[in-house]
């Protein structure tokens, strides 16, 4: 095509209106159509890949689509053609290279950071996502990159060698290290949180300190998207996580194993010793409590036997966990407790979605209040 308008430009008058006219547009048009033709060849590459019988290669083929990436690249395919072509407009061809220059480092950034979205766009498919993301690293290196493209862009415009300029940043580490502490202490936080598997996506966290519950969306650079319970979205800084106490409910979720605790207050005036005869008629009233259990050195109170009642009642109750610990205990009491006695009810469930749990742990606690009043105990209240 360049021989064509080459062939021309040697056949008219160099000198008349035609030769300076039509030449230029001659050479605009050429330089249009390779990149038509690059930009259709990129995309009819990439969508031939998305067909492709390999599951990776399909895969990448479909987020690049989604992320425009033929359309990206072939942007900087186009500046290299144009800034090959520079020579054919003798005026300005100093000018274009000097602008496809900078206009091929800028692509540059857009085309690697669509690689970086691709890639992590990708890994989220993974299971293994959920927990090592990799996007902070990710964003790390988009950062990293984009200085370093940054630095030759800036020494190319006051033309003075890269190194140099790399050379005199260190004159302003210490002011940088004042003025982005935030954010550098968030890196180092969110790369901790990573790698160490504090957290992943899809845990279910507390921050009590912050007055948030909800479930992790997604670890960036410097700052932990939360799904709270409220249905509200809460952005958390990921040094803020690091710092200060939060309780994560990964294990509970993956053993499917959550701790139930209640503590009922009973009146201490109605706590009484029972003779063998009321023992007895006790144990026959309710045979889940066994006669054998209950010691002979002392009298068993009308409290012990509903705490045996409880212990063997609690492993028949539905979604209790038998291979758990059951514990029905009295605890001791403060000061400001009055004459309230504690029983203390602690068991294991696998009911661990929210609703199911809840109506649990109401059934446990119900039990206990409406079982008191048939061992003659008076549920304390102040």
């Amino acid at each position: 095509m360049f021989k064509l308008i080459d062939w021309i430009a040697d056949n008219i008058d160099k000198d008349s209106m035609l030769s300076n006219v039509l030449i230029p547009f001659l050479n605009v048009l050429a330089i249009a159509i390779l990149s038509l033709v690059v930009l259709i060849v990129l995309n009819l590459v990439t969508s031939l890949l998305k067909k492709s019988k390999s599951k990776f290669i399909s895969k990448v083929s479909d987020l690049a689509m989604s992320n425009r990436f033929p359309t990206k690249f072939s942007l900087f395919a186009i500046v290299l053609i144009i800034s090959k072509c520079a020579n054919r407009f003798p005026g300005i061809a100093d000018f274009i290279v000097d602008t496809c220059f900078f206009l091929s480092i800028i692509i540059m950034m857009v085309v690697i950071s669509s690689i970086i979205d691709i890639a992590n766009a990708y890994y989220m498919t993974k299971m293994i996502s959920k927990k090592r993301p990799i996007k902070g690293p990710l964003q790390i290196a988009r950062i990293v990159i984009f200085f370093v493209l940054g630095l030759i862009m800036i020494a190319k415009l006051i033309n003075q060698n890269p190194i140099v300029l790399i050379s005199g940043i260190g004159a302003f580490t210490a002011i940088l290290s004042i003025v982005f502490k935030d954010a550098l202490l968030g890196l180092v936080a969110s790369i901790q949180l990573t790698s160490d598997g504090l957290l992943r996506i899809g845990d279910f966290i507390s921050l009590p300190k912050e007055g948030i519950e909800g479930t992790v969306m997604d670890i960036s650079l410097m700052s932990v998207r939360i799904h709270a319970f409220d249905n509200t979205i809460c952005t958390v800084p990921a040094y803020t996580i690091l710092s200060s106490t939060f309780r994560n409910w990964y294990e509970i979720e993956r053993n499917k194993n959550r701790q139930i605790k209640l503590i009922v207050w009973i009146d201490s005036n109605s706590i009484k010793a029972l003779n063998q005869a009321q023992s007895k008629a006790t144990t026959k009233k309710f045979p889940e409590i066994e006669l054998s259990n209950i010691p002979n050195a002392v009298d068993p109170t009308n409290l012990y036997m509903l705490r045996m009642y409880l212990h063997e009642t609690l492993k028949n109750i539905p979604g209790i966990r038998k291979d758990s610990p059951i514990i029905c205990s009295t605890s001791a009491m403060s000061k400001s407790e009055g004459s309230g006695i504690p029983l203390e009810i602690i068991c294991y469930t696998s009911n661990i979605e929210y609703n199911a749990f809840c109506q649990t742990t109401s059934l446990i606690y119900e039990m206990v209040i409406s079982k008191a009043k048939d061992f003659d105990l008076v549920i304390y209240q102040k």
